[in-house]
């Protein structure tokens, strides 16, 4: 987790292959001057979410996981602690596997949904993303020499 995410104080409530849920709370630093949690603190929370689950499948040694661009509707503001949820569909997930194996530079879109501990939808988030390998894929039965 980067410094930034610690500096929020976000953790991951839950993470598995097809869902992430990070938890915001609802401390000072996250808070803005009428006591609601700030749209940053919920952007950056959102965005951790919809890429903590292609850490899950991914070498980032391998290739590159980029962000070109976001859009976000807050809906209502809260002073509680809230909840990020990102799904990725395991069929979505595996076209693009199969695509990034191939060489392939892909760009795709995740959602993800902020809902505060009372379950009350506070925003939406839908992130643009590049997936790019960072080195050419081995040919498997390739040329041995000799």
């Amino acid at each position: 987790m980067s410094p930034q995410m610690l500096a929020l104080g976000l953790t991951v409530d839950s993470l598995d292959d097809t869902h992430a849920k990070i938890r915001i709370p609802s401390w000072l630093p996250n808070r803005d001057e009428h006591g609601f949690v700030q749209a940053s603190a919920l952007l950056a929370a959102a965005e951790f979410a919809s890429r903590v689950i292609w850490y899950r499948h991914l070498n980032p040694e391998l290739v590159e996981m980029s962000l070109n661009g976001t859009q976000a509707s807050f809906l209502k503001s809260t002073s509680h602690a809230c909840f990020c949820s990102c799904e990725l569909k395991e069929e979505d997930r595996e076209s693009i596997l199969r695509q990034i194996n191939a060489g392939k530079t892909m760009k795709f879109d995740s959602e993800t949904v902020t809902k505060d501990e009372k379950g009350q939808q506070i925003s939406n988030q839908v992130f643009n993303w590049t997936l790019r390998p960072l080195r050419p894929v081995a040919l498997s039965g390739g040329s041995h020499g000799g």
